[in-house]
Order: C-alpha cells, then sequence, then structure tokens
C-alpha cells in the first residue's frame, strides 16, 4: 500500500512539474510579444494554476527572472521554480537559477 500512495505522489508531482513548464513557455511567449514586459499574472485550470512574476534582472540589460508557483488544486500540491530569461539572443536561453 505505502509503495501505491508513494506512486500516487510522485505522479501528482510530475504532472505538476509539467505544468508548470506551460506557464514557463506561456510567459516566454508573452515575453516574445512584449520584451518590455514586467509584472504578475495567472494562469488557472481546472485543476491547478501558476502564478508567474517576470521581473529584469538588476545589472543585466535584456536579462529576464521568472518565477512560477504552480500549485494542484486537487491534492494541495506546490512547486516553485525560478529561471533565467536571456533576451539578447535569437532564439531567447533560459537557464536555470
Amino acid at each position: 500500500m505505502t509503495t501505491l500512495i508513494v506512486g500516487k505522489m510522485t505522479y501528482d508531482s510530475n504532472i505538476l512539474e509539467n505544468n508548470s513548464e506551460t506557464c514557463l513557455e506561456e510567459t516566454v511567449y508573452k515575453i516574445k510579444r512584449n520584451r518590455t514586459y514586467t509584472g504578475t499574472f495567472n494562469i488557472s485550470m481546472d485543476n491547478w494554476d501558476c502564478t508567474i512574476a517576470v521581473s529584469d534582472k538588476v545589472g543585466f540589460t535584456g536579462v529576464k527572472i521568472i518565477s512560477i508557483e504552480a500549485k494542484d488544486t486537487v491534492n494541495d500540491i506546490y512547486t516553485f521554480t525560478e529561471k533565467e530569461l536571456n533576451i539578447n539572443t535569437d532564439p531567447f536561453e533560459i537557464s536555470n537559477i
């Protein structure tokens, strides 16, 4: 039984990570359309949502910091991710912080 529970928790966590990646993709599209964008926005779906914050990296022109908090509203699971997006390159370069 414990293996089943751990398996379900791992599955739910992996799904939330995938959803967080979806939020990251939407954020990159938003920045691609408006390179000066900074601010906070939400993406809400049936069983999960993301709060995304975009800011300029201090001292680095053309570099954005993207913070994503994803939440599974059914299973009460959270994940937090931060990425650095360099918009000076084509295509944009993204890296972990």
